[in-house]
């Protein structure tokens, strides 16, 4: 299993590639794995499906979604997302397709129960070989902590430090 974190020696998009590899590595016919950090593995395709599975349940629940409810489509997305920042969504994502480049995106998702969470997106543009979008790989990270606390540092220091000029 390759190192999904981010370090400064880090290739580009680790949980892309991870990802990616198992996608590629699921029709091997494999009848037995010997992993250096699990017990054997003898369901090689139920293995890799359920590392998959893990992400799908791992992105549903960022968006406050019962695993399974999410329909994966670029409308199911857009519809997560807070409605005052889909637009700037949309225009990072379309700028991206048209560069065939990363993108990063931080938006605002309202959960079933009315509660407001931030996830920051940060992924590239897949292309084929005339240069066609594909699809994209990258990963999403729930950031509401970090958003909260930026925003309580904004009204509590901020005011009492820096001076206010409007325009």
């Amino acid at each position: 299993t390759p190192n999904i974190g981010i370090w400064p020696s880090t290739q580009a998009d680790p949980l892309g590639r991870y990802l990616a590899s198992l996608a590629s590595l699921r029709d091997l016919a494999v009848d037995v794995a010997l992993p250096g950090h699990h017990g054997v593995i003898t369901g090689w395709r139920g293995r890799i499906d359920e590392l998959l599975h893990h992400h799908d349940e791992r992105l549903e629940a960022m968006h406050g979604l019962a695993p399974g409810t999410f329909g994966g489509t670029y409308a199911d997305w857009l519809a997560s997302i807070h409605p005052s920042d889909r637009d700037e969504c949309v225009a990072r994502v379309e700028e991206a397709l048209v560069h065939a480049g990363p993108y990063h995106l931080i938006h605002r998702t309202v959960w079933p129960d009315g509660s407001v969470h931030t996830i920051e997106c940060r992924g590239t543009v897949l292309v084929d070989d005339a240069g066609s979008p594909v699809g994209s790989t990258g990963v999403a990270i729930d950031v509401t902590a970090r958003e909260r606390l930026v925003q309580t540092l904004q009204q509590t220091l901020l005011p009492t430090r820096l001076p206010h000029h409007p325009g």
